[in-house]
């Protein structure tokens, strides 16, 4: 009889009002084609994202998915590709196995969402924690599943969110989830960046190699879960362990929010402005066929009327802006003014780090060194008193015996 231990990756399955979004990605690449991951200690690096343009800020989050997928995986970022995904979803989800707080108000809620937003997630990977009643199909995403009583929402933890099949939600209502049959599973987001090791990206660019196979991709999302599924202690149990690298992702992932917001902005400045000058030329063209019966009569056709529908995407903008603002000043209040010291100067790392350690021992040794002198002192003293008034009366003994003597 043969033991054999399989290591098998689950299949991402998508989560969201529209199912059929997630049949059109390519299939993953098998475990087997990742190096071997070992586990190492890293020390983490300040991250300032401030990009100026499209591409820094695509490098931005380019290289913040780097330092999550090098503090988890070290081997695989020896010689590697990150691409962009130029298809949509350009976002997966991890499975997140963590704790979630009950809050009374929605207002408490780091997003808002919209009625009309409903978010599909074509790929979760992992496990993680799940309220509801989970279909079967889904079962597997859960590992740990749970219907809280009560009322109130359901607030995930400030780096994750709650993929539903209702769609991407940051708040849960406990109402609506026990009046229906929805389910949620707490998820953290990653880029979708496909990942190619540095031969495979050359040889497929190159044309050394014709694959008669279907295309296979290999994520971020899936290098970071692999692990997981294994049962090792890397993949998304490294985003806890590894705060520091997922804040900085996360951080990259407002910014290209905050850009895509600002260009829908523009976007809706540009069709407002378009608007304006296809109603002053309609007042004109009106004003020139008066005599017809205006534009209208003139062409013989139906008058259309022009509906403004811009404001709800300004206060959705508004809103956005708001929520970016208010995610922006958590990061900064999280950090005590110890730890903001680092982010204002970079070289105070290194400095504070070497003269840290001696300036405490020096400051131990001036608090603390006089009084173990003192005692020190008082101590020899006392052994010293001791062994003179031994000798005192041994020396005290000897003369009464010489006195007794005839």
């Amino acid at each position: 009889m043969t033991i054999k231990l399989k290591i098998e990756t689950p299949t991402p399955v998508p989560i969201g009002p529209n199912p059929e979004i997630g049949h059109s990605l390519l299939p993953l690449a098998p475990p087997t084609a990742l190096p071997e991951i070992r586990k190492q200690t890293f020390e983490p690096k300040e991250m300032t994202i401030k990009p100026k343009t499209p591409w820094d800020r695509m490098l931005s989050l380019v290289q913040a998915a780097f330092e999550v997928l090098n503090a988890t995986n070290p081997e695989a970022t020896k010689s590697c590709w990150l691409c962009y995904a130029a298809p949509p979803p350009y976002y997966d989800a991890i499975g997140y196995n963590s704790n979630y707080n009950n809050v009374n108000t929605p207002d408490q809620c780091r997003w808002k969402q919209e009625e009309n937003s409903k978010l599909t997630l074509a790929s979760v990977l992992g496990n993680g924690t799940c309220v509801g009643t989970p279909p079967s199909s889904h079962r597997h995403l859960c590992a740990n599943l749970s219907l809280p009583q009560g009322s109130g929402y359901l607030l995930p933890p400030p780096d994750g969110w709650w993929a539903c099949n209702t769609g991407l939600t940051p708040c849960i209502s406990l109402e609506v989830l026990k009046a229906s049959t929805d389910f949620c599973v707490l998820v953290q987001l990653v880029p979708r960046l496909i990942y190619h090791s540095d031969s495979s990206f050359l040889d497929k660019y190159e044309g050394r190699r014709r694959f008669k196979r279907k295309p296979i991709t290999l994520t971020l999302a899936v290098l970071l879960g692999l692990g997981m599924a294994a049962g090792v202690r890397t993949g998304a149990t490294a985003l806890i362990q590894q705060p520091h690298y997922y804040d900085a992702l996360r951080q990259a992932v407002d910014v290209d929010l905050r850009a895509l917001e600002s260009s829908i902005t523009q976007l809706k400045e540009s069709l407002t402005s378009l608007s304006e000058v296809v109603m002053q030329n309609r007042r004109g063209l009106d004003l020139l066929f008066l005599k017809e019966g205006e534009l209208c009569a003139a062409l013989k056709e139906e008058c259309c009327f022009y509906i403004d529908h811009s404001g709800a995407i300004t206060k959705t903008m508004d809103k956005l802006r708001e929520r970016l603002d208010k995610r922006q000043q958590e990061r900064k209040n999280q950090k005590g003014w110890f730890q903001s010291w680092f982010d204002k100067s970079p070289w105070l790392t290194t400095l504070v780090s070497t003269l840290l350690g001696p300036l405490i021992i020096l400051l131990l040794l001036l608090t603390f060194g006089p009084c173990i002198l003192n005692r020190l002192i008082a101590f020899i003293r006392e052994r010293i008193s001791t062994v003179q008034v031994l000798m005192l009366r041994q020396q005290y003994q000897n003369s009464q015996k010489e006195t007794e003597i005839p």
